[in-house]
């Protein structure tokens, strides 16, 4: 006789096998995960270049807000350092303008 308090338990581990001894698909796991990348054909463009062109493809914002990144630097989600010695490396880059210290601008 099969214990009814238990039945939960026994059948959660019957069905935890019946999934677990499932072949493995090549693109695993397809139940979570969309199998079409439709930004496949951008995979080969600089990163500015395939956000514009994804911008363009599905009339999408492609950036967050904002208001968003400060939030995160504000709650430390964000790596200052990284941030840092991008903005380092921009500013020694940019064109030269009279009263903009870049760094400190940025």
């Amino acid at each position: 006789m099969v214990d009814v308090l238990n039945l939960g338990k026994i059948l959660r581990v019957h069905a935890t096998a019946y999934v677990a001894a499932e072949p493995v698909p090549l693109f695993w796991p397809m139940r979570t995960f969309i199998h079409n990348n439709p930004l496949h054909g951008l995979e080969g463009l600089p990163f500015t270049e395939a956000v514009q062109a994804a911008r363009g493809l599905f009339h999408a914002r492609v950036y967050l807000p904002r208001t968003t990144y400060q939030r995160y630097l504000r709650e430390d989600k964000c790596d200052v350092r990284m941030l840092d010695a991008i903005t380092v490396q921009f500013a020694q880059t940019a064109p030269g303008i009279d009263g903009i210290d870049w760094q400190r601008w940025l």
